[in-house]
C-alpha cells in the first residue's frame, strides 16, 4: 500500500516538474519520453486516466472526449507562434509549424472565433499588435547595414532574409518606411535604381505558371514582395497576369486549380483519387478538399475515378463476376455455396463484398440474386436452362424421359412454378406422347426389346429384372410378362441368351413376384 502511495506521489511530482518545463499540461507520451518509462499501467492503477492525474497534480487543463491535447496546450503553442510571427496562423501554418490543427477546430471551429476571444490578435494580412522581441529587430538593422556596405547601395527588399523582414514588418508598415528611418532614400527615389516593371513581373508570373502547371504561390517567386508592392496583393497580381486562381478564402495559399492539377497527376500515376493521409504529402489539407468538393467521394465523382475503398471493392466484385461466369460456363446453379467453392472465398466474405457494393449504390442488400440482376444476368432464364439441361441429359443417358422422382427437387419445383403439372411440361416441350407411353405402358414391342439390348450392352451380359430396374430406374416386369409371356421369352425375342444360373434366378424372381 505504501509503495503505491509513493509511486503516486512520484508521478504527481514529475508531472508538476514537467509542467514547469513545458509551460502547458504535459501529454502522457511526453511524460514517458522525458522520464523514459511506460506509465500507462501505473497511471491506470493510481488515477484511472491521464486527465485525472493532471487534475490531481493541481494543474488546470480542459480536455474534450478522448482528445489528448488540452486547450491550455493549444493556447500556449498559438501564443508562441503569434509572438514569433506576429499574426494568427492560417490552416497551412498548422502543418508547417506542428501546431495541433484538429484540437483548434474542436475548441474554436475557425480563426474568426479565436479572434473574437483574442481581439488584439490580427490576421496575417494586417499589422500585428503583439509585442516584438527587440533583439530580432536589431539583428535586422545590422543585416541591412552589412548588405548596404557590401553592395554599396540600398539593398532591395528581397535581398534581406525572411527573419529580418518579419522583424521589420512588426516595426514599420512598409520596407520603404524602414529605409527612410535608416536615413536612406527609398528605392523608388534612388539614382540608378533597377526597379522591375509591371510588364516584366507579369511576364515572369506567366512563365512560372506555365512551368508549374498551376497558379504559383508567393513563395515560388523570389520577388513576391515586389509583386505585392506593385499590385496590392498576390491575388491581384495573378488576376493582372490573366491567371485563373480560385481561393477558398483571403488567407488561403492553395488554389482550386492547384488542387485539380495535383490530383490529376496523382490519378495518372495510381488510377484512383488520393486518400486523406496522401493529400498531406501533396501539400493539401483535407479541409481544402472538403471546401472545394464537399468530400473525397465527391472529388472522385468530379474526376470520374474511384476512391481507394471503391477501387478495392471493384477488384473484389470483379473476382465475384468471374466466379459467376465460371458457374454459367460449367452449367452449375448460381448460389453463394457454389460461388464460394469456385473463387475460394468464405461465404461471409462474399456477402460482405456484396453488401459494400450495394451500399455504394445506396441499396441495403447482400443477395447474390439481386447482384446477378444488377450486372445483367437473367436468373429465371438461366435456371430454366439448367432444368432443361438436366432433363435432356437424363433422356440421352437412359433413352427415355425421366419420371418425377428422377429429377432433382429444385428442378421439379421450378417446373411446377411454370406449369400446372409435369404432364403439361412434357407436352410443352414435345414429349407428351412419350410421357403417356411411360405412364401407361404404351411402349411398342420394338421399343421394349431395344431397351433390353441397351441394358445388355451397358452391362456386357444378359440382364436380369433387377439389372433392368437399376439401369432404367423403372420396373417393367409386368409389361414384359404381358407382352412376351415371361421375362425369359422377352430376352429370347431380343436375341439374348441366358446361362443356367440366370434361368434359375429369373424363375425364382418370377415365382416370388407371382406370390
Amino acid at each position: 500500500m505504501n509503495s503505491v502511495l509513493t509511486q503516486k506521489e512520484q508521478i504527481l511530482q514529475n508531472i508538476k516538474s514537467l509542467y514547469n518545463q513545458l509551460g502547458y499540461p504535459p501529454k502522457e507520451k511526453e511524460y514517458d519520453t522525458t522520464y523514459k518509462i511506460k506509465s500507462r499501467t501505473l497511471v491506470k492503477k493510481c488515477f484511472t486516466t491521464w486527465p485525472m492525474a493532471i487534475k490531481e497534480a493541481g494543474i488546470q487543463a480542459h480536455f474534450t472526449g478522448r482528445m489528448l491535447t488540452s486547450k491550455e496546450e493549444l493556447d500556449f503553442k498559438l501564443n508562441r507562434f503569434i509572438n514569433e510571427y506576429g499574426y494568427l496562423p492560417v490552416l497551412n501554418d498548422f502543418e508547417k509549424n506542428n501546431l495541433p490543427e484538429y484540437p483548434f477546430l474542436v475548441f474554436y471551429q475557425n480563426t474568426k472565433n479565436y479572434q473574437k476571444n483574442h481581439p488584439n490578435v490580427k490576421f496575417k494580412t494586417n499589422i500585428s499588435n503583439v509585442p516584438v522581441n527587440n533583439g530580432k529587430y536589431e539583428e535586422a538593422v545590422l543585416e541591412y547595414q552589412d548588405l548596404k556596405r557590401k553592395l554599396s547601395r540600398v539593398p532591395f527588399r528581397y535581398e534581406l532574409s525572411k527573419r529580418a523582414l518579419k522583424a521589420i514588418s512588426k516595426e514599420y508598415y512598409s520596407y520603404i518606411d524602414f529605409v527612410k528611418a535608416q536615413g536612406d532614400k527609398p528605392l523608388a527615389q534612388s539614382k540608378g535604381n533597377n526597379r522591375i516593371s509591371d510588364k516584366q513581373l507579369i511576364k515572369d508570373l506567366q512563365t512560372l505558371y506555365r512551368k508549374l502547371g498551376y497558379p504559383p504561390h508567393a513563395s515560388d517567386y523570389e520577388r513576391s514582395a515586389t509583386v505585392r508592392n506593385h499590385f496590392g496583393s498576390w491575388q491581384n497580381a495573378l488576376k493582372s497576369a490573366g491567371i485563373k486562381a480560385t481561393f477558398d478564402s483571403k488567407n488561403s495559399r492553395v488554389t482550386k486549380e492547384e488542387v485539380i492539377f495535383k490530383i490529376k497527376k496523382y490519378i495518372q500515376a495510381h488510377g484512383r483519387i488520393p486518400r486523406y493521409n496522401e493529400y498531406k504529402n501533396m501539400g493539401i489539407s483535407y479541409m481544402t478538399i472538403q471546401h472545394y468538393f464537399g468530400s473525397n467521394e465527391n472529388a472522385a465523382n468530379y474526376f470520374k475515378v474511384l476512391t481507394f475503398n471503391q477501387k478495392i471493392s471493384s477488384q473484389k466484385i470483379k473476382i465475384i463476376k468471374e466466379g459467376i461466369q465460371t458457374l454459367i460456363n460449367t452449367n452449375k446453379e448460381i448460389n453463394i455455396a457454389n460461388l464460394s467453392k469456385v473463387i475460394n472465398l468464405s461465404i461471409d466474405k462474399i456477402r460482405n463484398d456484396l453488401e459494400t457494393y450495394f451500399r455504394q449504390n445506396n441499396v441495403r442488400s447482400k443477395s447474390i440474386d439481386k447482384f446477378c440482376i444488377a450486372i445483367g444476368i437473367d436468373l429465371d432464364k438461366y435456371n430454366w436452362h439448367l432444368v432443361l439441361l438436366e432433363y435432356d441429359n437424363f433422356k440421352k443417358k437412359h433413352h427415355r424421359i425421366p419420371n418425377v422422382t428422377q429429377l432433382s427437387s429444385v428442378s421439379y419445383a421450378k417446373i411446377l412454378q411454370k406449369y400446372d403439372s409435369y404432364r403439361d411440361f412434357c407436352i410443352a416441350i414435345g414429349d407428351g406422347d412419350e410421357y403417356l407411353r411411360e405412364k401407361y405402358d404404351l411402349l411398342t414391342n420394338e421399343q421394349l426389346l431395344f431397351d433390353l439390348k441397351v441394358v445388355a450392352n451397358r452391362l456386357g451380359r444378359t440382364p436380369t429384372i433387377k439389372d433392368y430396374y437399376k439401369c432404367k430406374k423403372i420396373n417393367r416386369q409386368t409389361t414384359y410378362i404381358k407382352r412376351f409371356g415371361s421375362w425369359t421369352n422377352g430376352l429370347s425375342a431380343a436375341g439374348l441368351k441366358l446361362k443356367d444360373s440366370q434361368k434359375n434366378l429369373i424363375k425364382h424372381q418370377e415365382k416370388m413376384s407371382n406370390k
